[in-house]
């Protein structure tokens, strides 16, 4: 059974059918990432509310300088819709989510965001007051550490992880170590989006994970959403 229209519109390969996802071993962690960003009904409405203004005003922009550059149109792969809500996913523009093979250069996260890690060197005193006084905004949830460059960096890591990881559970009451297991993505993103095709949990069991039988498959069901919804905002 082919998937519903509303997921052919989004070019959603048949949840039924994993083979239908192509090739996936040769996906990298940027194509991974886009696979569920793209998925994300906020990705996908501040994509089509963009793109179309995003499209004219650079046909108005090259037109003005006279060029007869060939531009990309919404519809096409390498297209980014300049939306201010482009660094909430960790993206500089927003490509289009109904094309599942995008360039990789539209697909390189813009990691100087508030999700991503951030360095900050010491430059000692200076016009800005730099080294320990130099103020550094903190979103709430974030910490800054700073290592000695001119000392052995391993157990300033080590320490510093350890660290992380008290003060990670003791603020939030659980350890939230995510661990890679690119085996299970194709499972986690036909999951989602049989839940997407309004289908029921007895159904993507028996379909999806048949291995698990009775109750526990309908938890595996519900275990194995939550872990892809995660992945769609914390990849």
């Amino acid at each position: 059974m082919p998937a519903s229209g509303n997921l052919n519109e989004w070019g959603i390969p048949d949840w039924r059918d994993a083979p239908s996802h192509g090739d996936t071993n040769g996906w990298n962690l940027f194509r991974w990432r886009w696979e569920f960003y793209r998925r994300r009904p906020d990705l996908r409405s501040d994509f089509d509310r963009c793109a179309q203004q995003t499209y004219v005003e650079e046909i108005e922009f090259w037109n003005a300088i006279g060029s007869n550059a060939k531009l990309l149109a919404p519809n096409e792969a390498g297209f980014v819709a300049k939306c201010p809500e482009s660094a909430k996913y960790g993206y500089f523009g927003l490509p289009n989510p109904r094309i599942s093979e995008q360039p990789s250069r539209v697909l390189f996260p813009d990691f100087d965001r508030d999700d991503a890690v951030a360095f900050y060197i010491g430059r000692g005193k200076s016009h800005l007051e730099g080294g320990a006084a130099t103020p550094i905004e903190l979103p709430d949830g974030t910490v800054a550490v700073r290592y000695d460059i001119s000392k052995p960096l391993t157990p300033q890591l080590k320490a510093a992880e350890a660290w992380l990881k008290r003060t990670q559970k003791r603020l939030r009451g659980k350890d939230l170590i995510r661990s890679r297991q690119p085996r299970k993505w194709v499972t986690y993103l036909r999951v989602l989006d049989a839940v997407a095709d309004a289908v029921g949990p007895s159904e993507i069991a028996e379909v999806v994970l048949p291995q698990e039988k009775g109750d526990r498959s309908l938890q595996a069901v519900r275990d194995v959403c939550e872990q892809a919804r995660e992945l769609c905002f914390k990849f």
